[in-house]
Protein backbone atom coordinates (compact mmCIF):
# COMPACT_ATOMS: atom_id res chain seq x y z
CA UNK A 1 0.00 0.00 0.00
CA UNK A 2 2.81 2.41 0.75
CA UNK A 3 4.42 1.80 -3.10
CA UNK A 4 0.89 3.08 -4.26
CA UNK A 5 0.53 5.55 -2.58
CA UNK A 6 4.30 6.62 -2.96
CA UNK A 7 3.73 5.98 -7.22
CA UNK A 8 0.86 8.69 -7.31
CA UNK A 9 2.58 11.75 -6.63
CA UNK A 10 4.78 10.69 -9.77
CA UNK A 11 2.16 9.80 -11.65
CA UNK A 12 0.30 13.11 -11.13
CA UNK A 13 3.70 14.21 -12.72
CA UNK A 14 4.08 11.67 -15.44
CA UNK A 15 0.71 11.15 -16.72
CA UNK A 16 0.19 14.65 -18.45
CA UNK A 17 3.52 14.74 -19.62
CA UNK A 18 2.47 11.43 -21.83
CA UNK A 19 -0.72 13.19 -22.74
CA UNK A 20 1.11 16.57 -24.24
CA UNK A 21 3.70 14.51 -25.69
CA UNK A 22 1.48 12.31 -28.09
CA UNK A 23 -2.14 12.32 -29.63
CA UNK A 24 -2.57 8.82 -29.04
CA UNK A 25 -2.32 8.32 -25.27
CA UNK A 26 -3.93 11.62 -24.89
CA UNK A 27 -7.23 10.11 -26.82
CA UNK A 28 -6.87 7.08 -24.95
CA UNK A 29 -7.09 8.71 -21.68
CA UNK A 30 -10.14 10.63 -22.71
CA UNK A 31 -11.64 7.60 -23.76
CA UNK A 32 -11.32 6.10 -20.46
CA UNK A 33 -12.24 9.26 -18.84
CA UNK A 34 -15.85 9.01 -20.81
CA UNK A 35 -16.66 5.52 -20.87
CA UNK A 36 -15.48 4.82 -17.13
CA UNK A 37 -17.96 3.86 -14.34
CA UNK A 38 -17.87 2.83 -10.95
CA UNK A 39 -17.98 -0.70 -11.49
CA UNK A 40 -14.74 -0.18 -14.03
CA UNK A 41 -12.84 1.55 -11.37
CA UNK A 42 -13.90 -1.06 -8.65
CA UNK A 43 -11.94 -3.89 -11.18
CA UNK A 44 -8.96 -2.10 -11.85
CA UNK A 45 -8.59 -1.09 -8.07
CA UNK A 46 -9.14 -4.97 -7.32
CA UNK A 47 -6.67 -6.01 -10.00
CA UNK A 48 -4.26 -3.80 -9.01
CA UNK A 49 -4.56 -4.35 -5.28
CA UNK A 50 -5.12 -8.32 -5.01
CA UNK A 51 -1.74 -9.59 -5.77
CA UNK A 52 -0.25 -7.99 -2.94
CA UNK A 53 -3.04 -8.02 -0.49
CA UNK A 54 -2.95 -11.68 -1.06
CA UNK A 55 0.64 -11.56 -1.04
CA UNK A 56 0.77 -10.01 2.55
CA UNK A 57 -1.62 -12.20 3.98
CA UNK A 58 0.41 -15.06 3.28
CA UNK A 59 3.55 -13.46 4.36
CA UNK A 60 1.80 -12.19 7.34
CA UNK A 61 0.56 -16.07 8.02
CA UNK A 62 4.48 -17.10 8.16
CA UNK A 63 5.67 -14.46 9.87
CA UNK A 64 4.24 -15.97 12.85
CA UNK A 65 5.63 -18.41 13.46
CA UNK A 66 9.10 -16.56 13.32
CA UNK A 67 9.84 -15.37 16.76
CA UNK A 68 9.75 -11.35 16.77
CA UNK A 69 13.62 -10.01 16.31
CA UNK A 70 14.24 -6.44 15.97
CA UNK A 71 16.73 -5.97 12.20
CA UNK A 72 19.00 -2.70 11.95
CA UNK A 73 17.76 -1.09 8.30
CA UNK A 74 19.29 -2.66 5.32
CA UNK A 75 17.04 -0.74 2.53
CA UNK A 76 13.78 -0.53 1.58
CA UNK A 77 11.56 -3.73 1.36
CA UNK A 78 10.64 -5.65 -2.07
CA UNK A 79 6.90 -4.93 -1.01
CA UNK A 80 7.34 -1.58 -1.59
CA UNK A 81 9.74 -1.47 -3.86
CA UNK A 82 7.29 -3.67 -6.12
CA UNK A 83 3.78 -1.87 -6.10
CA UNK A 84 5.68 1.16 -6.74
CA UNK A 85 7.26 0.05 -9.65
CA UNK A 86 4.42 -1.77 -10.45
CA UNK A 87 1.98 1.02 -10.68
CA UNK A 88 4.50 3.08 -12.95
CA UNK A 89 5.13 0.85 -15.81
CA UNK A 90 1.31 -0.28 -15.95
CA UNK A 91 1.22 3.51 -17.01
CA UNK A 92 3.73 3.06 -19.52
CA UNK A 93 2.78 -0.60 -21.14
CA UNK A 94 -1.00 1.84 -21.64
CA UNK A 95 1.14 4.59 -23.30
CA UNK A 96 3.28 1.75 -25.44
CA UNK A 97 -0.45 0.35 -25.81
CA UNK A 98 -1.88 3.63 -27.46
CA UNK A 99 1.16 3.50 -30.18
CA UNK A 100 -0.59 1.14 -31.85
CA UNK A 101 -3.07 3.96 -32.98
CA UNK A 102 -0.25 5.45 -35.77
CA UNK A 103 -0.25 1.91 -37.09
CA UNK A 104 -3.06 -0.27 -36.82
CA UNK A 105 -6.98 0.96 -38.07
CA UNK A 106 -8.34 -0.99 -35.61
CA UNK A 107 -6.75 1.28 -32.57
CA UNK A 108 -7.29 4.70 -34.77
CA UNK A 109 -10.19 5.36 -31.74
CA UNK A 110 -7.66 6.62 -29.16
CA UNK A 111 -6.70 9.30 -31.63
CA UNK A 112 -8.68 12.80 -31.89
CA UNK A 113 -11.56 13.30 -33.80
CA UNK A 114 -10.73 15.09 -37.42
CA UNK A 115 -6.73 14.18 -36.59
CA UNK A 116 -4.54 15.42 -39.25
CA UNK A 117 -0.79 14.49 -40.01
CA UNK A 118 1.36 17.27 -39.99
CA UNK A 119 4.97 16.45 -40.08
CA UNK A 120 6.40 19.67 -38.32
CA UNK A 121 3.50 19.23 -35.09
CA UNK A 122 4.73 15.52 -34.96
CA UNK A 123 8.74 16.05 -35.27
CA UNK A 124 8.59 18.49 -32.68
CA UNK A 125 5.98 17.24 -30.51
CA UNK A 126 6.83 15.86 -27.33
CA UNK A 127 11.21 16.27 -26.81
CA UNK A 128 10.53 18.66 -23.61
CA UNK A 129 8.33 15.81 -22.23
CA UNK A 130 10.73 12.89 -23.15
CA UNK A 131 13.34 14.70 -21.51
CA UNK A 132 11.62 15.08 -18.12
CA UNK A 133 10.33 11.66 -18.19
CA UNK A 134 13.77 10.45 -18.45
CA UNK A 135 15.57 12.63 -15.78
CA UNK A 136 12.52 10.90 -13.28
CA UNK A 137 12.54 7.47 -14.23
CA UNK A 138 16.85 7.54 -13.75
CA UNK A 139 16.15 8.93 -10.95
CA UNK A 140 13.31 6.34 -9.90
CA UNK A 141 15.77 3.30 -10.67
CA UNK A 142 18.49 4.60 -9.48
CA UNK A 143 16.82 5.13 -6.00
CA UNK A 144 15.97 1.86 -6.27
CA UNK A 145 19.17 0.41 -7.26
CA UNK A 146 20.92 2.05 -4.06
CA UNK A 147 17.87 1.68 -1.49
CA UNK A 148 16.41 -1.73 -2.14
CA UNK A 149 17.51 -4.73 -0.29
CA UNK A 150 19.99 -6.95 -2.03
CA UNK A 151 21.29 -9.89 -2.26
CA UNK A 152 24.49 -10.75 -3.43
CA UNK A 153 24.86 -7.42 -4.33
CA UNK A 154 21.52 -7.54 -6.54
CA UNK A 155 17.95 -6.53 -5.96
CA UNK A 156 15.48 -9.16 -6.56
CA UNK A 157 14.38 -10.18 -9.80
CA UNK A 158 10.97 -8.80 -9.82
CA UNK A 159 12.19 -5.38 -9.27
CA UNK A 160 14.99 -5.69 -11.86
CA UNK A 161 12.58 -6.87 -14.40
CA UNK A 162 10.20 -3.60 -13.33
CA UNK A 163 13.40 -1.32 -13.76
CA UNK A 164 14.25 -3.05 -17.21
CA UNK A 165 10.99 -2.67 -18.32
CA UNK A 166 11.00 1.57 -17.29
CA UNK A 167 14.16 1.40 -19.11
CA UNK A 168 13.42 -0.41 -22.06
CA UNK A 169 10.41 2.08 -21.98
CA UNK A 170 12.50 5.24 -21.79
CA UNK A 171 14.91 4.08 -24.70
CA UNK A 172 12.16 3.73 -26.74
CA UNK A 173 10.78 7.46 -26.25
CA UNK A 174 14.08 8.37 -26.45
CA UNK A 175 14.75 6.58 -29.85
CA UNK A 176 10.88 8.02 -31.20
CA UNK A 177 12.65 11.39 -30.14
CA UNK A 178 15.32 10.74 -32.19
CA UNK A 179 13.58 9.46 -34.76
CA UNK A 180 11.51 12.72 -35.14
CA UNK A 181 14.25 14.87 -35.20
CA UNK A 182 16.14 13.02 -38.09
CA UNK A 183 12.55 13.08 -39.53
CA UNK A 184 12.87 16.85 -39.29
CA UNK A 185 16.17 17.55 -40.50
CA UNK A 186 15.58 15.38 -43.86
CA UNK A 187 12.21 17.47 -44.27
CA UNK A 188 13.76 21.02 -43.20
CA UNK A 189 17.39 20.89 -42.94
CA UNK A 190 20.03 20.91 -40.08
CA UNK A 191 20.10 23.83 -37.36
CA UNK A 192 22.72 24.10 -34.39
CA UNK A 193 20.07 23.85 -32.07
CA UNK A 194 18.87 20.32 -33.79
CA UNK A 195 22.79 19.04 -33.79
CA UNK A 196 22.84 19.67 -30.17
CA UNK A 197 19.99 18.16 -29.41
CA UNK A 198 20.02 15.10 -31.33
CA UNK A 199 23.49 14.73 -29.78
CA UNK A 200 21.70 14.91 -25.79
CA UNK A 201 19.39 12.45 -26.67
CA UNK A 202 22.00 9.75 -27.92
CA UNK A 203 24.15 11.00 -24.39
CA UNK A 204 20.45 10.00 -22.93
CA UNK A 205 20.33 6.89 -24.61
CA UNK A 206 23.82 5.39 -23.52
CA UNK A 207 23.00 6.74 -19.61
CA UNK A 208 19.73 4.26 -20.15
CA UNK A 209 21.84 1.62 -21.34
CA UNK A 210 24.55 1.42 -19.01
CA UNK A 211 21.91 1.38 -16.42
CA UNK A 212 19.87 -1.68 -18.06
CA UNK A 213 23.46 -2.94 -17.41
CA UNK A 214 23.60 -2.26 -14.05
CA UNK A 215 20.45 -4.09 -13.27
CA UNK A 216 22.52 -7.31 -13.64
CA UNK A 217 26.30 -6.17 -13.57
CA UNK A 218 26.70 -4.72 -9.90
CA UNK A 219 30.12 -3.93 -11.00
CA UNK A 220 29.06 -0.74 -13.86
CA UNK A 221 29.62 2.61 -12.42
CA UNK A 222 26.48 4.31 -13.87
CA UNK A 223 27.71 8.11 -13.07
CA UNK A 224 30.75 7.04 -14.38
CA UNK A 225 29.61 6.14 -17.52
CA UNK A 226 27.63 9.27 -18.02
CA UNK A 227 30.66 11.87 -16.74
CA UNK A 228 32.19 9.83 -19.72
CA UNK A 229 29.38 10.04 -21.78
CA UNK A 230 29.25 13.79 -21.58
CA UNK A 231 32.89 14.39 -21.90
CA UNK A 232 32.54 12.70 -25.13
CA UNK A 233 29.92 14.37 -26.49
CA UNK A 234 30.86 17.79 -25.44
CA UNK A 235 34.40 16.89 -27.00
CA UNK A 236 32.67 15.86 -29.83
CA UNK A 237 30.38 18.83 -30.34
CA UNK A 238 33.94 20.70 -29.76
CA UNK A 239 35.94 19.65 -32.35
CA UNK A 240 33.60 19.08 -34.90
CA UNK A 241 33.21 22.24 -37.00
CA UNK A 242 29.51 21.79 -36.69
CA UNK A 243 28.14 25.61 -38.81
CA UNK A 244 30.43 23.27 -41.60
CA UNK A 245 28.50 20.65 -41.13
CA UNK A 246 24.92 22.13 -41.03
CA UNK A 247 25.72 24.56 -44.11
CA UNK A 248 27.28 21.49 -46.07
CA UNK A 249 24.34 19.29 -45.44
CA UNK A 250 21.54 22.15 -46.18
CA UNK A 251 22.82 23.07 -49.70
CA UNK A 252 23.91 19.26 -50.64
CA UNK A 253 19.66 18.39 -49.27
CA UNK A 254 18.45 21.07 -51.50
CA UNK A 255 20.49 20.49 -54.73
CA UNK A 256 19.29 16.78 -54.67
CA UNK A 257 16.09 17.57 -53.99
CA UNK A 258 15.48 15.88 -50.23
CA UNK A 259 14.70 19.54 -49.05
CA UNK A 260 11.94 21.50 -50.95
CA UNK A 261 13.01 25.19 -49.46
CA UNK A 262 16.56 27.13 -48.90
CA UNK A 263 16.41 28.25 -46.55
CA UNK A 264 19.36 31.13 -47.03
CA UNK A 265 19.07 33.36 -43.79
CA UNK A 266 20.16 30.23 -41.73
CA UNK A 267 23.47 29.47 -43.94
CA UNK A 268 24.23 33.48 -43.28
CA UNK A 269 23.49 32.86 -39.59
CA UNK A 270 26.10 30.04 -39.30
CA UNK A 271 28.84 33.15 -39.77
CA UNK A 272 32.39 32.70 -41.33
CA UNK A 273 31.10 28.93 -42.16
CA UNK A 274 28.84 29.62 -44.18
CA UNK A 275 29.96 32.55 -46.34
CA UNK A 276 31.03 29.81 -48.71
CA UNK A 277 27.96 28.53 -49.24
CA UNK A 278 26.12 31.69 -50.09
CA UNK A 279 28.54 32.49 -52.90
CA UNK A 280 27.78 28.85 -54.25
CA UNK A 281 23.90 30.13 -54.22
CA UNK A 282 23.96 33.63 -55.44
CA UNK A 283 24.42 31.40 -58.86
CA UNK A 284 21.02 29.37 -57.73
CA UNK A 285 18.57 28.10 -60.99
CA UNK A 286 15.98 29.85 -58.22
CA UNK A 287 16.29 33.87 -58.75
CA UNK A 288 14.94 34.23 -55.02
CA UNK A 289 17.14 31.79 -53.75
CA UNK A 290 20.03 33.73 -55.70
CA UNK A 291 18.69 36.89 -54.60
CA UNK A 292 18.61 36.67 -51.11
CA UNK A 293 22.23 35.01 -50.43
CA UNK A 294 23.18 37.65 -53.02
CA UNK A 295 21.99 40.21 -50.31
CA UNK A 296 22.85 38.37 -47.12
CA UNK A 297 26.79 38.03 -48.95
CA UNK A 298 26.83 42.03 -49.20
CA UNK A 299 25.28 41.93 -45.65
CA UNK A 300 28.21 40.13 -44.42
CA UNK A 301 31.12 41.79 -46.93
CA UNK A 302 29.97 45.29 -45.45
CA UNK A 303 29.04 44.45 -41.76
CA UNK A 304 31.04 41.77 -40.59
CA UNK A 305 34.45 41.04 -43.14
CA UNK A 306 35.51 44.31 -44.25
CA UNK A 307 35.24 47.88 -43.67
CA UNK A 308 33.93 49.90 -46.22
CA UNK A 309 32.95 53.24 -47.85
CA UNK A 310 29.73 53.71 -49.56
CA UNK A 311 29.38 54.90 -52.83
CA UNK A 312 26.87 55.76 -55.52
CA UNK A 313 27.57 52.77 -57.29
CA UNK A 314 27.85 50.66 -53.97
CA UNK A 315 30.99 50.39 -51.91
CA UNK A 316 34.41 50.62 -51.90
CA UNK A 317 36.83 48.19 -49.54
CA UNK A 318 39.22 49.60 -47.50
CA UNK A 319 40.24 47.11 -45.42
CA UNK A 320 39.61 44.05 -43.34
CA UNK A 321 38.07 44.60 -40.10
CA UNK A 322 39.59 41.04 -38.81
CA UNK A 323 43.61 41.12 -39.75
CA UNK A 324 45.80 40.52 -36.58
CA UNK A 325 46.87 37.11 -35.56
CA UNK A 326 44.89 36.56 -32.70
CA UNK A 327 41.98 36.99 -34.41
CA UNK A 328 42.80 34.52 -37.18
CA UNK A 329 40.88 31.11 -37.69
CA UNK A 330 40.39 28.92 -40.52
CA UNK A 331 36.95 29.46 -40.92
CA UNK A 332 37.65 33.52 -41.19
CA UNK A 333 40.66 31.99 -43.62
CA UNK A 334 38.56 30.28 -45.87
CA UNK A 335 35.63 32.77 -46.15
CA UNK A 336 37.70 35.76 -46.83
CA UNK A 337 39.59 33.88 -49.52
CA UNK A 338 36.40 33.02 -50.91
CA UNK A 339 34.96 36.41 -50.83
CA UNK A 340 38.36 37.36 -52.65
CA UNK A 341 37.59 35.14 -55.42
CA UNK A 342 33.86 35.98 -55.55
CA UNK A 343 34.95 40.16 -55.79
CA UNK A 344 37.93 39.16 -58.67
CA UNK A 345 35.54 36.93 -60.60
CA UNK A 346 32.38 39.56 -60.50
CA UNK A 347 34.61 42.71 -61.64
Amino acid sequence: MLGIALSIPVLLIVVPLLISSDAAFSGLIETIAENSSNAVLKIIIGIVLAPFIISFCFYSKLEEKKPFVKSSFKGIDSTIIIPFLSVISVCYFAYLFSQLAYFFSAFRGFLPDNYAFSLSAYARRGFFEMVIIAVINFAIIFGALLLSTKSEGKMGLPSRLLCLFMSVFTLVIIATALSKMILYIETFGMTRLRITTSAFMLFLAIVFISLVIRLFVPKIKVLKVALIAASVTLIALGFLNVNRVIADYNCWAYKEGFVENMDVKTIYELGDEGVPYLIELTNDRDQFVAGQAKYFLDKVIQNELYEVEQSKNGYKIISKRYSGFDEFNFSRKTAYEAVEEYLNGTK
